[in-house]
């Protein structure tokens, strides 16, 4: 029953790999930009002294242009070889934790049956109150236009993201009871 450390051990490299590889992927879109910029000038100027160009001039800056697009091309392979990466990289991650998870579940259920559908259950009720309890902040604190769009998240949160928004709320709170003050869920 040691999957939660596991998978915390294993997820520690994931946010340096991940930087390293958004960073990389900026540095991309970086050069990317700059080559297209190139590009744009470097075919306008083309074109607007062509008349004045020999055949071989005209061949030359045009090989030129050509190149240089074969380099942008090149970069935007790369960009979405790295993104291809990350995509994986992240599947697989999120299969093991999804695999421990299921073990987990088997586990619990072998030592007591129906245990997990009264802790997913008792989770529910709580992220349905979070939610309700944003609902009423967002009447009294917000204006209309951030308001709830309609399909239970806010401002396009998911309902994790909107437990850690609520989280962080409720411990800002001075009437709220501390995260560290509640009982342990019911096993």
């Amino acid at each position: 029953m040691h999957y939660l450390e596991d998978d915390i051990e294993l997820l520690e490299t994931l946010p340096p790999e991940l930087k390293a590889q958004c960073c990389e992927m900026r540095d991309i879109d970086s050069r990317i930009e700059k080559g297209l910029a190139h590009i744009r000038e470097a075919s306008r100027e083309f074109f607007d002294a062509i008349d004045n160009l020999t055949a071989e001039e005209r061949e030359t800056r045009y090989q030129k242009i050509k190149a240089d697009y074969s380099m942008v091309r090149e970069l935007s392979e790369e960009k979405v070889h790295i993104a291809e990466f990350l995509h994986t990289m992240m599947e697989k991650y999120g299969d093991r934790v999804s695999k421990d998870l299921s073990e987990f579940k088997c586990e619990l259920e072998a030592d007591s049956p129906g245990v997990t559908a009264q802790i997913e259950q008792e989770f529910i009720v709580g992220v349905e109150d979070l939610n309700n309890e944003e609902i009423l902040f967002e009447d009294k604190f917000l204006p209309s236009t951030s308001r709830m769009n309609g399909h239970g998240t806010s401002k396009g949160l998911s309902t994790p993201e909107l437990l850690l928004a609520n989280t962080s709320m409720r411990s800002r709170s001075s009437t709220a009871t501390s995260l560290e003050n509640m009982p342990p869920p019911k096993v």
